[in-house]
């Protein structure tokens, strides 16, 4: 008997992608569809995900540039679903109801477009998300610093640029001290820092000296390019590797790296 398709598309920046991918994978498990991937390189996460990683091969998969014409094709796709095409509000109304795997596997071809985690804990069909179905690519693997090996890094992640929340709710200060906390208990912490700000990074190079502060340098931090966000994973990658992270509010980054790395976070919230 052929299988019912569920096409994911995620939305959104790289962490959010990734989130609607692990998820959608395993839901399309629990209600026996084929999952088929629309990928589309837009501004927020402007590089195809087959320069990153690789996905288990019963994904299919699409990637769609940003040329009219191919944008334009593929929105045809959703409105040959009719009613069961979804997004986002669809999505948080089942995920609210802990009726996600009833929502997919009661209905035939299904698409969804949605930067979520489609997860629901209480949920007993659906599996806990595995990150590890996501493969980084060998070049992008040599291009992570030996210091990670080490595993013993605390990770600092500071959200600024567009995301209003994490700026609000997660000040430097907080970052600061639980920084200094880190140093109370070992005077020999090094940090490893991600930021989407290089004037983060430079005060806190200053104020703890490069024996304490690791950060990768002269990144690319626009997500527009396709360097920046290949430059955003393999940072990510690397606050996986740490023994925990501080994390910042709001920010779906902070939660996809401990999740890659099955490592503690805590999030620093006023």
């Amino acid at each position: 008997m052929k299988k019912k398709l569920m096409f994911i598309e995620p939305t959104g920046g790289l962490c959010n992608r990734l989130n609607a991918i692990v998820s959608s994978y395993f839901a399309a498990e629990a209600s026996g569809k084929k999952l088929i991937l629309i990928w589309r390189n837009k501004n927020d996460c402007n590089c195809s995900y087959n320069l990153l990683f690789d996905l288990p091969d019963s994904i299919s998969s699409i990637i769609i540039n940003q040329g009219f014409f191919e944008n334009k094709a593929i929105n045809q796709i959703p409105k040959l679903f009719g009613r069961n095409f979804f997004t986002d509000p669809d999505i948080d109304r089942w995920i609210n109801e802990n009726s996600v795997y009833d929502n997919i596997n009661r209905r035939g071809n299904i698409y969804l477009r949605t930067c979520y985690l489609i997860y629901e804990p209480n949920e007993n069909h659906i599996k806990p998300c595995d990150y590890s179905i996501i493969r980084p690519k060998q070049d992008v693997l040599r291009d992570i610093p030996e210091i990670f090996s080490r595993k013993d890094l605390t990770g600092i992640h500071i959200r600024r640029t567009d995301n209003v929340l994490s700026i609000e709710n997660s000040p430097l200060e907080l970052f600061i001290e639980k920084m200094d906390h880190e140093l109370d208990l070992n005077k020999n912490s090094i940090f490893f820092i991600a930021t989407d700000d290089v004037r983060i990074k430079e005060q806190l190079q200053k104020r703890y000296g490069s024996e304490h502060i690791f950060t990768r340098s002269e990144i690319e931090l626009s997500r527009a390019a396709q360097n920046g966000i290949r430059d955003a994973y393999i940072d990510l990658l690397c606050l996986s590797r740490c023994k925990k992270i501080y994390g910042s509010y709001w920010s779906s980054f902070s939660r996809c790296a401990a999740a890659i790395g099955k490592i503690p976070l805590e999030i620093c919230r006023r």
